[in-house]
């Protein structure tokens, strides 16, 4: 029962870290080259990096995706619960 367990948790790590490595590498071939904006937190955070870069500043699109997710992730961790916020 314990080794069904560790399982789905080595699974569940895998899927998110490809799918991220997937997530990165759309914005950075597809959508940025082509000046499209995603939907939801990545595309306020596209919006973000080309707004500041307007104005001579950068904000990453990775530093501010993490940025507007915090504290959303914070809420959830209170309001839902830990389990719900943090997979196992």
């Amino acid at each position: 029962m314990k080794d069904n367990k560790i399982t789905k948790a080595l699974i569940t790590i895998v899927a998110v870290f490809l799918s991220s490595l997937l997530q990165a590498y759309v914005i950075q071939v597809f959508i940025q080259p082509s000046n499209l904006l995603s939907s939801g937190f990545t595309g306020v955070a596209i919006l973000i990096d080309k707004i500041t870069s307007l104005y001579g500043g950068n904000i990453s699109v990775s530093l501010a995706n993490v940025a507007l997710n915090i504290p959303v992730a914070f809420i959830c961790y209170k309001h839902i619960s830990p389990r719900f916020t943090f997979f196992p």
